[in-house]
């Protein structure tokens, strides 16, 4: 295991244990099989990729991204905006947003869909931020609703965003990002798909119990694991 507390093997050493699982590599064997484990991490991209489009990942969720408004101008390419502190794994979607001032006071901002967005009949009036409207494009592009009038103070917009999954192909010891209770889970669901025919076919029931055992483990991590912990009690009625 690694040094570094919660965090996982290489993407290269999650792929020789699926490979390991299916039968393609042997212990007595000192290396998977070059093509082999090219196969391996491409699936194990694509499968990563999959989890982060499905729900929010945490290890996936950089720095809050600050990006600074101009007085009349609507429309921000946030990579342009940002420069050197865009994501390097770019933007995949955004979770919340804020507007602060030069005091670093803040003010929730609502993200909109585009088609709230559009329905706007004054999209040109300016006034206090109160929703932003991020794209899906590469590079993203946000646009602010009301438009930034106020030239008394700097404001900025702080953007938590989830990037897009990294692609494994490379270096032997290319970090997963993934942590380390989702171990066993990225191994089972290699597995099933190295294990369909990608590299060899093996028997029906040794896929489905792959399937199962993936899906038990990432159910159960859903359950506690990857969940925000707070000591906030829940808000109840009280009477007297």
């Amino acid at each position: 295991m690694p040094s570094t507390p919660g965090y996982s093997f290489s993407a290269y050493r999650i792929a020789e244990m699926a490979l390991g699982k299916i039968g393609a590599f042997p212990s007595t064997d000192s290396a998977a099989d070059p093509l082999e484990m090219r196969i391996a991490l491409d699936w194990l991209t694509i499968i990563m990729a999959e989890l982060a489009g499905k729900r929010r990942v945490f290890w996936l969720v950089p720095d809050t991204l600050t990006i600074p408004l101009t007085a009349t101008v609507q429309e921000y390419d946030i990579q342009s905006v940002l420069g050197t502190a865009y994501p390097e794994l770019g933007v995949q979607f955004p979770i919340e947003a804020w507007i602060e001032d030069a005091a670093g006071n803040r003010c929730p901002v609502e993200i909109i869909t585009r088609s709230v967005f559009e329905s706007y009949e004054d999209r040109d009036r300016t006034g206090p931020v109160r929703t932003i409207y991020i794209d899906r494009l590469y590079p993203p592009t946000m646009w602010t609703y009301p438009i930034l009038a106020d030239t008394s103070t700097t404001y900025s917009i702080k953007l938590e965003v989830q990037t897009f999954a990294p692609d494994f192909q490379g270096k032997t010891d290319k970090s997963t990002g993934l942590r380390s209770a989702w171990q066993m889970w990225c191994i089972y669901r290699l597995a099933a798909c190295l294990g369909d025919g990608s590299i060899k076919r093996i028997p029906t029931e040794e896929i489905v119990g792959f399937r199962k055992e993936a899906e038990a483990s990432y159910n159960d991590l859903l359950t506690y694991e990857q969940r925000e912990h707070e000591s906030t009690p829940p808000v109840c009625l009280y009477r007297e």
